[in-house]
């Protein structure tokens, strides 16, 4: 009761609600089409008589599930499934085993999960609070704000993608560091194990890994992190005889780097994609998006070996390091992946004091981000102006964090 006395308190209550009005209100019009891919190909494998790779043979995949909604009483099922008659199955076999829990009813499936990535976001984004030094209360109201006003949460829930989830995890990871998990006790060896394994359920976080890798490796030093190491190598093959299993093809992961490879992940960049390697591929067609991701990954690495290599024991700043590495280099990106934006800009707000640059960086980025500002360009028919805005909306984090990772002076 002493809290509910708290007027912060009955500011949470406030925003909770009109989160939860937001939702109810929103629900109904989400079509959640990697949803559908995320329940379709462990609906498919329940339902096939036979064991079938969504990767090697996805006409005869997406026939089954065609099949389905045709004959089922959902129509959100039937909605979803004529925007995607063709499933594009790019998720590992990890991937759609972790959501093989999800229920038969597509409705009832899509709403477990969507409240689910509301719970997540919602802890997630209160982890990074916590450890940013807000009190409780204060941290659930920011919180839900972030889940009200927040464009790429928005986009996630509303296409159904998993990134949420991954945010929750990678404020886990700041939390063992930033609580000193990593320098006592044995359990730190988990830490490399566990991020093997996050990458290999969706390796869109690679970048982000590798950071949070090195960062572990300044910690703890070469010997335990060849220990780490190695205890990551059987972590990943539990992965692997995972997905394996739940497919009943020991060939599915290889199965799946086809799929991959053979161009299911190559979108341009007016059907989406906010990479800045694709849009340069497209620009000037003379280099692929991976030859420019390899040119800005070398260009963003000779900016970090000019900072020196103490920052790396910073948790916060390695993974704010590999969320920008993931929004400059990778060559595909979709507007739920600013979700990790997040990371950098809670490392770089200052909360206290008089806000400095990168302080006004992250004010800059998160308004750029926000569905309230997109949502009046969007009325105001600004639709490339929109476009502009929100692939340039994380550009000022970099020399926010560019100057946080500055070394300190030397001493005279």
């Amino acid at each position: 009761m002493n809290g509910l006395r708290n007027p912060v308190a009955w500011l949470a209550v406030l925003l909770a609600l009109l989160v939860a009005g937001d939702a109810a209100r929103t629900f109904p019009t989400q079509l959640g089409i990697d949803f559908y891919h995320l329940w379709g190909v462990p609906m498919g494998q329940r339902a096939s008589a036979s064991p079938i790779s969504p990767y090697a043979q996805t006409s005869q995949y997406a026939a089954l599930l065609n099949l389905l909604a045709d004959h089922s009483p959902s129509e959100a099922l039937r909605a979803a499934n004529r925007a995607k008659r063709e499933i594009a199955p790019t998720g590992t076999p990890l991937f759609y085993a972790a959501f093989g829990f999800l229920p038969d009813d597509y409705g009832a499936a899509h709403l477990l999960f969507a409240v689910l990535q509301y719970l997540a976001g919602a802890a997630a984004v209160f982890l990074l609070a916590r450890l940013r030094g807000l009190a409780p209360w204060p941290a659930l109201c920011v919180a839900l704000a972030v889940e009200l006003t927040f464009n790429p949460f928005v986009q996630d829930v509303k296409w159904g993608n998993a990134t949420a989830f991954q945010l929750l995890f990678l404020a886990g990871c700041l939390h063992v560091s930033l609580s000193g998990a990593l320098e006592r006790g044995r359990a730190h060896f988990l830490f490399l194990a566990a991020l093997a394994v996050f990458v290999l359920f969706k390796p869109n976080t690679i970048w982000i890994a590798a950071m949070l890798a090195l960062h572990y490796a300044s910690v703890r030093g070469v010997r335990d992190t060849l220990l780490g190491a190695a205890l990551a190598l059987p972590a990943a093959a539990i992965a692997w005889g995972v997905g394996a299993w739940y497919f009943h093809d020991a060939a599915i992961w290889n199965e799946w780097l086809a799929y991959a490879r053979g161009g299911s992940l190559v979108y341009r960049f007016e059907e989406g994609n906010q990479s800045w390697p694709m849009l340069f591929a497209q620009l000037s067609p003379s280099r692929t998006a991976y030859a420019y991701s390899l040119l800005i990954s070398a260009l963003i690495a000779v900016a970090l070996v000019s900072r020196g290599r103490a920052w790396l024991r910073d948790p916060w700043a390695a993974a704010s390091v590999g969320v920008l590495f993931t929004l400059a280099a990778s060559p595909l990106v979709w507007p739920y992946y600013h979700l990790f934006a997040l990371v950098p800009m809670a490392w770089l707000f200052r909360a206290r004091g008089r806000w400095d640059a990168p302080t006004w960086c992250v004010v800059a980025s998160y308004a750029a981000l926000s569905s309230p500002v997109l949502a009046l360009l969007l009325a105001a028919d600004q639709l490339a102006t929109l476009r502009l805005i929100m692939f340039l909306s994380w550009l000022p984090l970099v020399p926010a964090a560019y100057f946080r990772l500055a070394p300190p002076p030397a001493r005279t």
